[in-house]
């Protein structure tokens, strides 16, 4: 039977990665010195580090990263710069196949 803290991890770190494979959206707000994060748990050290991590390189800009704890969000992440919101929340894909079904 797998470790489900291993399982947990691995799913945490796909959604952050899911996340993170969407930032080429950003490369138009580099001059945002702040990253919002929503997650529907706090995020750990490594898993903050990372985030700043890759959009540091990917905008060639030092951030830093502000954190909120919304657990109506569910799990997954929304990242916010400047006024471009990446939603990879469970919430807010719910809303989406929520107004897909309802088209």
């Amino acid at each position: 039977m797998p470790d489900p803290n291993l399982t947990q991890l691995v799913k945490r770190q796909k959604i952050i990665s899911q996340t993170l494979g969407r930032i080429e959206k950003l490369q138009a707000l580099k001059d945002q010195p702040v990253i919002f994060v929503e997650s529907c748990v706090s995020l750990t050290v490594q898993e903050k580090e990372a985030i700043i991590t890759e959009l540091s390189f990917s905008l060639n800009q030092q951030f830093i990263l502000k954190e909120k704890v919304d657990s109506a969000l569910l799990g997954g992440l929304k990242i916010r710069v400047g006024n471009l919101v990446i939603d990879n929340s469970l919430q807010g894909r719910l809303l989406k196949l929520k107004e897909k079904l309802q088209a």
